[in-house]
């Protein structure tokens, strides 16, 4: 299997309860060379005063933990919306040497919450593809900040829309997706494969095969998989599956960051 998990969250993180030893004896369980804690930090949440303590918690966590397992923890940070607030996404990540950044894009503007709290069922069609072409536009503006190692969950609102709305047709916003994998490979950025799509409505992985694919025509030369755990259960899930769809998308290898630089692993 592919032995790297590099998207999990421990009890620092808003939504998630699972301890880090628990975290880490799942990972030992399912064979896991690697498990990178990527605890969330939000930036307009941050700017509200709640995710400076969650990010130095998560710190904390990680850096008092002894381990018991021979799974290497590696400390990462799901920086989410920095481009809503660049000098200030770049003043946290500057408090401490991560090993890995993942970038995402969990709202559209930092009036409105979550994609996970919106109600789109009540939504247009009109509406929707609206609403997804301003998330693809600033995810284009997170790419364009370029401060990350790995954009995350590409196509994650997906997962809440209604269900015709799942399938993986992206043609109403291709021109704007061009533009940001196209910038994430000449930036040499990775593109994440999150397995969560799987168990969470979606049954494909965020992005999917099509969108992997594109990526790698595009010159994309970096590929992340994570699980985006958020329960012990989660660790290390559907890995495999992840790492088939990079090799389907004409991807030989996957990487981990480790001090923030890639390391290569056939995949």
């Amino acid at each position: 299997m592919w032995y790297a998990d590099s998207h999990t969250h421990t009890e620092a993180s808003e939504d998630s309860e699972t301890p880090i030893l628990q975290a880490v004896q799942a990972a030992a369980a399912k064979g896991l060379r690697f498990l990178t804690v990527t605890d969330h930090v939000e930036i307009v949440d941050f700017k509200e005063g709640a995710y400076d303590v969650a990010a130095e918690q998560s710190w904390h966590l990680m850096e008092s933990f002894e381990n018991p397992t021979d799974v290497r923890l590696l400390r990462g940070i799901e920086l989410g919306e920095p481009a809503f607030d660049p000098a200030l996404a770049e003043r946290v990540l500057a408090a401490h040497p991560y090993d890995f950044v993942l970038a995402s894009q969990h709202r559209v503007d930092d009036t409105r919450p979550d994609h996970y709290f919106i109600e789109y069922a009540a939504f247009s069609d009109r509406e929707i593809e609206r609403e997804m072409t301003r998330h693809f536009e600033e995810t284009l503006r997170t790419v364009r900040w370029n401060g990350f190692d790995s954009l995350a969950h590409l196509t994650y609102p997906f997962r809440y829309l209604p269900e015709k709305w799942r399938q993986g047709d992206y043609r109403p916003w291709q021109g704007l997706i061009d533009d940001l994998l196209g910038l994430l490979a000449q930036n040499g950025k990775a593109l994440e494969i999150n397995t969560s799509g799987i168990r969470k409505g979606q049954g494909v992985t965020c992005p999917d095969r099509p969108l992997v694919t594109r990526f790698r025509e595009l010159g994309g030369e970096r590929i992340t998989i994570g699980s985006d755990a958020h329960r012990p259960g989660e660790t290390g899930a559907d890995l495999d599956e992840g790492a088939a769809v990079a090799r389907d998308a004409g991807f030989e290898e996957a990487v981990v960051y480790i001090a923030r630089q890639p390391q290569s692993f056939a995949l």
